[in-house]
């Protein structure tokens, strides 16, 4: 992760050649950085999570290229769009353990006061799971 002195003005995009935006995760400011083609889907995704706090660490989807490649292999048919959002959430992942926050993509159920979390890759049936 590259730590910026950016200081976003009210969560607005950044007037640039990558858009910017600054977005609150487990109560942590962070930037993400998207190429300018995927500003909209970036919107969409990142709507309810958009704040004006100063951000701790920037996050872009070529943090970390040996991820994508990793990707592309894994899942030859893979979108761009959907490649840099799963970046995105495979670099905020790694930031946020500075921050003493382990994100996991789980399901989760609560039985008599506790919480059992199911985590495994997308579409293998942990939404379906827990609501049985």
């Amino acid at each position: 992760m590259r730590e910026t002195g950016h200081v976003p003005m009210t969560g607005e995009l950044v007037a640039q050649a990558d858009g910017a935006m600054v977005i609150r995760v487990a109560d942590v400011p962070f930037e993400v950085r998207v190429p300018a083609a995927f500003l909209g889907v970036a919107r969409r995704v990142f709507a309810p999570y958009r704040c004006d706090d100063v951000p701790r660490f920037t996050v872009t989807p070529d943090d970390d290229p040996g991820y994508a490649a990793y990707l592309r292999d894994m899942i030859p048919q893979i979108e761009d769009a959907e490649l840099y959002l799963d970046q995105i959430m495979h670099g905020t992942a790694a930031g946020l353990l500075d921050y003493d926050c382990l994100l996991l993509h789980a399901a989760v159920v609560a039985v008599d006061g506790r919480a059992y979390a199911f985590s495994a890759p997308s579409g293998t049936g942990k939404s379906t799971h827990v609501s049985l």
